[in-house]
């Protein structure tokens, strides 16, 4: 089965994402949350992995002017479907059924 992934800056998952991540464990797609830093309060359903195995950066890259981090998400997700087979998640989509694809 396909593992679905995706990035969390911050050091706590909210309640939506910690209920939205449970939604793809329990379709039996172990999501792989990607972190900077210290990620508190793992749930065991999730597997963490240090995000600068995708994109190694000295700093955020941010919007100029709301200083979102945004950009740096988006380029982490272009890095991330380039280098691996992992399908691509926001980490507040609940899911109602595993994300399979038809042709690997």
């Amino acid at each position: 089965m396909e593992r679905v992934a995706t990035l969390w800056i911050g050091t706590r998952l909210s309640f939506l994402e910690r209920l939205c991540l449970k939604s793809f464990a329990d379709v039996d797609q172990k999501p792989i949350v990607y972190h900077y830093g210290e990620l508190r309060d793992i749930p065991g359903y999730v597997e963490a992995r240090d995000a600068r195995e995708i994109f190694d950066t000295p700093e955020f890259y941010r919007d100029p002017i709301t200083r979102s981090v945004a950009v740096h998400a988006d380029l982490f997700r272009l890095k991330l479907l380039k280098h691996t087979d992992y399908i691509w998640v926001d980490a507040d989509a609940y899911a109602l059924r595993p994300f399979e694809t038809q042709e690997g």
